[in-house]
């Protein structure tokens, strides 16, 4: 099967394989057949409540841990404090979450405004 996509790229894909993905589909560990997406939660500056997590506390317990990814994925906003000043830290920290993706600066690097 080949499918042109509107911006030009053109891929071709086997029939077969396509076939049994679709008939695998409860057995392929990265397809869910049900997914709940979290809903937003709106805030403003004067109901803004900036939950708080321990590092140590994050990185040892998983309950923890999911309460502060779906706290990031409602909000867009929590604190970790008690994390270690050791280089590479902030990434280790981050790959616990989820996958990180690197930027033309890599995986880790400071934005810094200038007067």
């Amino acid at each position: 099967v080949q499918i042109a996509f509107n911006d030009g790229h053109v891929s071709e894909f086997s029939l077969q394989k396509l076939r049994a993905e679709v008939e695998g589909f409860a057995d392929n560990a990265m397809q869910v057949p049900a997914y709940n997406r979290l809903r937003p939660r709106l805030w403003s500056g004067k109901d803004c409540v900036l939950r708080t997590f321990q590092h140590d506390e994050v990185a040892d317990d998983e309950a923890t841990r999911f309460d502060l990814v779906e706290e990031l994925l409602t909000t867009g906003q929590a604190l970790v404090r008690g994390v270690p000043q050791v280089e590479g830290e902030v990434v280790r920290f981050g790959q616990r979450l989820s996958t990180l993706r690197a930027s033309n600066w890599g995986l880790c690097f400071n934005v810094r405004t200038k007067p």
